[in-house]
């Protein structure tokens, strides 16, 4: 994906959780696309229908997520440009388990560093290689003159 100067805003209806589950509760939200309406008794609520750049349901996962917004951004920032990702939402809206993930399943920021890493271990294996001249980064292996006295 190339750098833009576009914002985009998705969402990512959480699964419930095992609390939740345990009590029978029902998901309140149909995914239709990039619209979203909240739901009661199986039937949509009126007026209460949003359209988002991207909506990620219940069976999407945090991979997901990373490879569409997080990665791409992550390496236009590495290619010089500016990226923001920002999770906002109310309390146990599942931030936390997006961004940071658990034992079993990494967040986004876990990725992030990761990516982070690996583009710039690759760029310094790229560099300490004498063959290769047309790099990002580079060594001036000419001597300097040494300036005037």
């Amino acid at each position: 994906m190339a750098a833009t100067d576009n914002i985009r805003v998705s969402i990512r209806v959480r699964p419930l959780i095992k609390r939740e589950n345990d009590f029978h509760q029902l998901i309140n939200w149909k995914v239709d696309g990039n619209i979203i309406t909240q739901v009661s008794n199986g039937h949509g609520v009126a007026n209460t229908s949003y359209f988002f750049d991207r909506i990620f349901d219940t069976s999407t996962s945090t991979q997901d997520v990373y490879d569409e917004f997080g990665k791409p951004t992550v390496l236009s920032a590495m290619d010089g440009f500016n990226g923001t990702l920002f999770a906002y939402g109310q309390t146990s809206s599942g931030k936390t388990h997006t961004m940071m993930g658990d034992q079993q399943n990494e967040g986004v920021i876990p990725k992030a560093v990761g990516e982070i890493y690996d583009y710039i271990e690759k760029d310094i294996k790229d560099l300490l290689n004498p063959s290769k001249t047309n790099l990002k980064i580079h060594e001036n292996t000419q001597p300097t003159a040494e300036p005037d006295k």
